[in-house]
């Protein structure tokens, strides 16, 4: 494919069977309904732990991060991710802004990010009406 300059993103994702689970899902901005699969996964010897690998084009991703810890313990955020790749360095420059992390407002992401988070977890309903407080135990 002329023109296309792969931009390298990697997350790591786990499945302890003690109830820990950890897996990011990627969407392309405008079209959310269908969810990027990585182009590769390496896995650890044991299997209950990898890394997902997505070769991108330059563009405005969204991500759905399901984080779950084994006391139950949710830690699910949105993610805005954004690929440019720079000529004169000659690599992909990535920035992520995270909900959960604060450099993400609630306001900035789409309903329909919303409705396709709320497919992978519950929690994402809780988020998007109060905000991150919503998925931690009370203190």
């Amino acid at each position: 494919m002329e023109g296309f300059r792969a931009c390298r993103y990697e997350h790591w994702g786990r499945d302890t069977s003690m109830g820990a689970y950890t897996q990011l899902h990627i969407f392309r901005e405008p079209r959310l309904d269908a969810e990027i699969r990585p182009s590769r996964t390496e896995w650890s010897r044991s299997g209950r732990h990898w890394r997902d690998i997505w070769l991108l084009d330059e563009g405005t991703y969204w991500g759905v991060l399901v984080d779950i810890s084994n006391s139950g313990r949710h830690y699910c955020d949105v993610l805005l991710i954004q690929l440019h790749y720079d000529d004169s360095r000659g690599c992909c420059i990535i920035t992520k802004c995270s909900l959960r992390g604060g450099t993400l407002e609630r306001g900035r992401i789409p309903r329909e990010v919303w409705m396709v988070a709320e497919r992978f977890c519950d929690c994402f309903r809780e988020l998007r009406a109060v905000g991150v407080t919503a998925c931690e135990d009370p203190a």
